[in-house]
């Protein structure tokens, strides 16, 4: 397996290309707009550009993915997940959770991992020659290295009015949902991720905090002591 994270420093944005040697084909995940790097990675690899996938609709930056589509013939899997106000308007292969992408060797299982954003989807990856069991898992912006994504942003930048709460509890029933994959590596937007489950769990246990803390983008991981002395009844 060929993997590669591509980090844009400026708008704190992360994409990874990952490619089945065997097969000579690769997909990118979250592509930045300047797609040139994707296909110079994809050259020096002897790889195949033939998937593009993206975690969540991006607001906070023009995503590559039409262009590459473009460029190399390359497929696009998208989210069909969150409703009719949160579809793709352009053709696509719509990804439901359960939903598998093979790439080779490779398999991407689908998750709806909603709470950032509705739609939002993560890619669960497998690389069956080495192991049965997933080895990393793609979040978008659903978790982050000691952290998770916003559930308010929807509500605070775009004025959709009583998203917050909604989000939070969307966030908070992903986060219970990825609590029994046993992953070595996961990989966030942002850098590389090491996730403990053991950290995780934690979360399950303070629910009445979600609409306290969630809903504002207060609950971190480095806040978790603080979460804990609070008493909810």
């Amino acid at each position: 397996m060929f993997f590669q994270h591509v980090y844009d420093k400026s708008l704190a944005q992360g994409s990874y290309l990952i490619g089945c040697q065997a097969a000579g084909i690769a997909m990118v995940i979250d592509p930045q707009r300047d797609v040139d790097v994707y296909l110079e990675i994809a050259k020096q690899n002897n790889l195949r550009i033939t998937h593009i996938a993206e975690t969540h609709i991006h607001a906070d930056f023009l995503c590559g993915s039409r262009e590459l589509a473009a460029l190399t013939g390359a497929e696009l899997y998208l989210s069909d997940e969150g409703g009719a106000d949160w579809q793709y308007q352009f053709p696509h292969h719509g990804l439901k959770n359960g939903d598998v992408i093979k790439l080779g060797n490779l398999t991407f299982e689908v998750l709806h991992t909603p709470g950032h954003t509705p739609e939002s989807i993560s890619f669960l990856l497998t690389d069956h020659p080495a192991t049965d069991k997933p080895i990393m898992v793609f979040t978008g912006d659903f978790v982050f290295v000691g952290d998770i994504g916003r559930p308010d942003l929807l509500e605070k930048a775009a004025g959709i009015e009583g998203t917050k709460e909604a989000g939070a509890k969307d966030m908070f029933q992903s986060l219970k949902n990825l609590l029994h994959f046993q992953i070595t590596y996961r990989l966030g937007q942002v850098t590389v991720l090491v996730l403990l489950v053991e950290r995780l769990w934690v979360l399950c246990l303070v629910q009445p905090l979600v609409t306290k803390k969630f809903a504002t983008g207060h609950l971190t991981m480095r806040k978790m002591k603080q979460v804990l002395s609070i008493n909810f009844d």
